[in-house]
């Protein structure tokens, strides 16, 4: 702190030197409030900060744990560059409701600063980095006063990033079908919804659970539900299950309260208790499946967004307004006022959309379905033919036995009548080429039942020669 006010008073000294100009030194100022503010909020986890925090969080209420946490860490950031407490910036909203006027001039002057702020956090942080840190203080004044209209209107457009990994629907499909149970059921999921890592990690088990049912009770390929108000940007998105995602949490479901002894409040909990993994916890899962199916990323960066940014891209180019309403994106209200039935137009949108982000080249829903008939024929054929393989052995099996006995016959015909008869029966049978061995015909010779068999073989054939 002393070395920040140091610089402060050199800098001001410069300025009545005439060396630099006064805004330089407002500047100066406010980089080292920022650089103190900043600095005073990284890293900490102690119990004093937790002490500075709590005034802060008790004025956000809605979203996760780590999205109120987040807001509220915003918020202390802007306070303290500021010089003034939450009760303070209250205040002065409600002061400046005496008025039409004065409630004008608040407003100016609120986006001013607050763009200020922006300014000097580009100085500090990369774009998309200072493009998040007014959403805390945007959500505390649209909670607890009013909304700031168009305050990131003059922020600077996102930032493609340059280490970003790109995912297409070729790299997501292999990781598709090298994903376990669990893997799959987080990969189908995310792209069917298109949520943020934070609004992902908190969908609720029992919930989608109940959604699955109703979707095979019903025989649906697709089912549409509204999800919970995105923190972020208090839009309720218009959210839909694929078949793949369907079929996935079906398994992902059983699995988790067999191994579990029951179903967790989330599906992605931690340790198996009421809370539900990290951000961070999230992207190491998909780092893995990555990995796993040998995806080659070349040292970029693979992170859950990047997920959200295919589904979003794909569904924008069909329709901006429904991509933002499906994704839970902010949308003014008036761009979606005239759209009729929005949750039709949603659905529409979304089926359109499928060929593009499906996981199974599945692009009518009815994959699964043809694949259960199919296999169905495939048993019916086998078991028929383990029939009919069973009947050919009973009948190959009575065949051999017959002409083992027909051969012991003939032999026993060739021992008693000599080779003579053997040369008749060949004419008879117009048969030239026929060796009939002799060496095993004990057996024959010393069963009665086949003796008697060839003296009337020969009474019968001495009838027929006479």
């Amino acid at each position: 702190m002393l070395v920040s006010v140091d610089v402060a008073l050199g800098t001001l000294t410069c300025a009545i030197l005439g060396l630099v100009s006064v805004s330089d030194v407002i500047n100066s100022e406010q980089k080292v409030r920022l650089n103190n503010a900043t600095e005073n909020n990284q890293g900490r986890k102690d119990a004093e900060y937790e002490a500075e925090m709590k005034p802060y969080r008790q004025y956000f209420t809605t979203g996760t744990k780590g999205t109120r946490n987040d807001n509220a860490r915003k918020l202390k950031t802007y306070c303290e560059w500021i010089g003034k407490t939450p009760e303070q910036l209250l205040e002065e909203y409600t002061k400046a409701r005496e008025s039409v006027n004065t409630l004008k001039d608040w407003q100016r002057d609120t986006k001013r600063k607050i763009m200020e702020f922006y300014s000097l956090l580009k100085t500090k942080y990369k774009i998309n980095y200072a493009r998040q840190i007014p959403n805390g203080i945007l959500a505390f004044y649209s909670a607890h006063a009013e909304t700031i209209k168009d305050a990131t209107t003059e922020f600077d457009a996102a930032q493609i990033p340059e280490d970003e990994y790109v995912f297409t629907q070729d790299t997501l499909r292999q990781m598709f079908f090298y994903g376990d149970t669990e893997e799959k059921t987080m990969l189908a999921l995310a792209v069917s919804l298109g949520y943020a890592a934070s609004d992902f990690l908190a969908v609720e088990a029992q919930k989608m659970k109940n959604l699955v049912a109703e979707a095979k009770d019903k025989h649906l390929d697709f089912i549409q539900f509204i999800g919970k108000s995105r923190a972020k940007t208090s839009v309720q998105p218009r959210s839909h299950l694929t078949p793949e995602a369907i079929d996935s949490l079906n398994d992902y479901l059983q699995v988790l309260e067999t191994k579990q002894g029951k179903l967790p409040k989330y599906l992605w909990s931690s340790n198996g208790d009421e809370t539900h993994i990290t951000d961070e916890g999230l992207n190491k899962k998909l780092k893995r499946l990555v990995e796993k199916a040998n995806v080659k990323t070349y040292g970029k960066r693979v992170k859950f967004h990047c997920i959200r940014k295919f589904v979003y891209q794909r569904l924008q180019a069909k329709n901006k307004d429904i991509a933002k309403v499906v994704t839970a994106k902010k949308v003014s209200a008036s761009d979606i006022t005239y759209i009729p039935d929005l949750d039709k137009e949603c659905e529409r949108v979304f089926r359109e959309t499928y060929k593009e982000i499906s996981l199974n080249g599945d692009i009518t829903g009815t994959t699964r379905q043809k694949q259960t008939e199919e296999i169905q024929r495939l048993e019916s054929a086998i078991s028929r033919l383990a029939t009919d393989i069973q009947a050919y052995k009973t009948t190959s099996e009575v065949l051999t036995k017959e002409v083992t006995d027909l051969k012991n016959v003939l032999r026993g015909i060739i021992k008693v009548g000599g080779s003579d008869w053997v040369e008749k029966g060949k004419q008879e049978a117009k048969i030239e080429n026929l060796t009939i061995k002799t060496k095993t015909v004990e057996e024959a010779e010393e069963t009665r039942d086949a003796t008697k068999i060839l003296k009337e073989i020969g009474e019968q054939t001495n009838n027929n020669e006479h």
